[in-house]
């Protein structure tokens, strides 16, 4: 954990119960991830090295993920075309779902 001011440490180290042992650990592949049942999802928001960000093309966007599987070692890479016609977002303020 990399707490991003004084304020947010000082929350970790009293709300959250960490140390600063835990705010310090430097955590290894290893360490954070231990077996073969694994899986590792990710999809790009903006362009990477890894994998590109939303696109925009008419009433659609579409999206790169990769998904890794360690027990089988498999790597996936999807390419997801949505309709933007169709999807809704839930609003904070009213929990309520409205149209893109």
């Amino acid at each position: 954990m990399w707490p991003k001011n004084d304020e947010e440490r000082e929350l970790l180290l009293t709300e959250e119960h960490c140390s600063e042992a835990d705010l310090a650990q430097i955590w290894t592949v290893n360490e954070m991830a231990k077996g073969e049942h694994i899986i590792f999802a990710a999809t790009g928001i903006s362009d990477s090295p890894m994998l590109r960000g939303i696109r925009y093309q008419d009433q659609h966007c579409i999206t790169e993920s990769i998904l890794m599987r360690a027990r089988n070692r498999t790597v996936r890479r999807i390419e997801a075309h949505h309709d933007i016609r169709r999807k809704t977002v839930r609003m904070a303020s009213t929990a309520e779902e409205a149209q893109l």
